[in-house]
């Protein structure tokens, strides 16, 4: 890859914004999150949800956690320490096909290599 997926990824998040000068919201922009089961990754889908994005959310294959009552199970993902590639194929192929906007890693693994 020449160009890092957070850098196609931002471009397509600023195009599909809403200015403010039209008075709305983020109009249901949609917000891959990685490694959902990491701390922060339930407060995170949550609080992009209440701020009316469309959140994806996306966990480590055999990894633990990551699921929430009050959502549908993650995505599963190759390991990216284990299978980078694997790991780069996911996030651009689920970018393209739920037309993701942002893409935002929750954990350090996951944020080295989608902003490397």
């Amino acid at each position: 890859m020449t160009r890092s997926v957070t850098g196609a990824v931002s471009d397509r998040l600023r195009s599909s914004r809403p200015s403010a000068r039209e008075g709305a919201s983020p109009a249901r922009a949609t917000v891959l999150v990685l490694w959902v089961g990491h701390r922060p990754g339930p407060w995170t889908c949550r609080s992009l949800a209440r701020s009316g994005y469309r959140v994806v959310r996306a966990h480590p294959a055999g990894a633990t956690g990551g699921w929430t009552p009050s959502g549908p199970p993650p995505l599963s993902y190759p390991s990216p320490t284990e299978d980078p590639e694997g790991f780069l194929g996911f996030v651009t192929e689920t970018c393209r096909r739920e037309r993701v906007s942002a893409v935002l890693p929750a954990a350090p693994e996951a944020y080295r290599l989608v902003n490397g």
